[in-house]
């Protein structure tokens, strides 16, 4: 009997002991995530209403998806918002995040914004671009988009603020048609001065390859790859439950779930025909980009 109390006594406290510090573990991981990414300053522009663009007709779609005003990129800009104000994403203040929709995202206010805010980081801080909207081959389109390629918004012009700014860590995020193309351009033109891999940080998560569409979905009100990368950078990528939700984590989880969801193992299907979101830069895998407050 006293052999049986014994064993019951040491299951009780070493379980008290391991859960202890899983706690403090995943404490520690969450504190540390904190700590690496510093202050956050962001620029997020989403544009559903183009200046010289119309409604998309609701029957025939056309040959070319760039000819009409999209649906949900505004609700995607709030979403991504929404996402850096909460406790996963940082609770980044209001004051470091210039939100521009529709006619706001003009290019000109895209760089005056992104230059403005930028130059407020420090070597501990982190930086974020993120864009929804329409994308052809190596350029973004602002709201002010015309038949002049100068108004477009081209790599040179991001990797510039980038380039300009002091931050750690750089994140370039674009949901928009064809932006798989943006790693030619990178890898013609370097990264941007200033970096090297051993101190800095710069990750380019494209929701689409080069010569892939880049979806929404009226069911759930924004595209596939936001949506996603929502539920992702707010836990559900976290898949070894350390609290920390790494780059590599995210981007495994945004793309499994968005190649499954626009039918990827459907045979016979084009590679164009589906959505392949991909990542380059230089950074480490283990970069932390935001952190589960449900395993604190």
């Amino acid at each position: 009997m006293n052999t049986l109390k014994s064993i019951f006594i040491f299951v009780i406290v070493a379980s008290g002991i391991y859960l202890g510090y899983k706690g403090l573990k995943s404490a520690i991981a969450s504190d540390s995530t904190q700590k690496e990414i510093g202050q956050t300053y962001a620029v997020i522009v989403g544009v559903s209403d183009y200046q010289y663009l119309t409604s998309r007709p609701s029957v025939v779609l056309p040959s070319d998806p760039n000819s009409y005003d999209l649906e949900y990129c505004d609700d995607d800009a709030n979403l991504f918002y929404d996402f850096l104000r909460s406790p996963q994403g940082g609770s980044v203040p209001p004051e470091n995040i210039a939100k521009l929709l529709d006619k706001q995202a003009t290019k000109a206010n895209i760089i005056a914004q992104m230059r403005s805010l930028f130059s407020k980081s420090t070597p501990n801080d982190r930086v974020i671009f993120y864009f929804t909207g329409h994308g052809t081959y190596q350029v973004l389109c602002p709201h002010d988009m015309d038949s002049d390629a100068s108004s477009l918004l081209e790599y040179n012009a991001i990797a510039g603020t980038f380039r300009e700014c002091r931050a750690k860590d750089r994140f370039f995020i674009a949901d928009a048609c064809n932006t798989g193309s943006m790693k030619v351009h990178s890898d013609t033109q370097g990264t941007p001065a200033n970096t090297s891999p051993t101190d800095k940080n710069i990750v380019a998560f494209m929701a689409s390859k080069a010569n892939q569409s880049s979806r929404e979905n009226q069911q759930i009100g924004h595209g596939y790859f936001t949506y996603y990368l929502d539920k992702g950078a707010r836990g559900e990528a976290d898949s070894d439950k350390n609290g920390v939700v790494t780059i590599k984590e995210l981007y495994g989880f945004v793309r499994a779930n968005v190649m499954n969801i626009t039918g990827a193992k459907v045979t016979p299907k084009m590679e164009k025909d589906y959505q392949t979101p991909v990542i380059f830069g230089k950074f480490s895998d283990s970069l932390p980009f935001s952190y589960s407050v449900a395993t604190q």
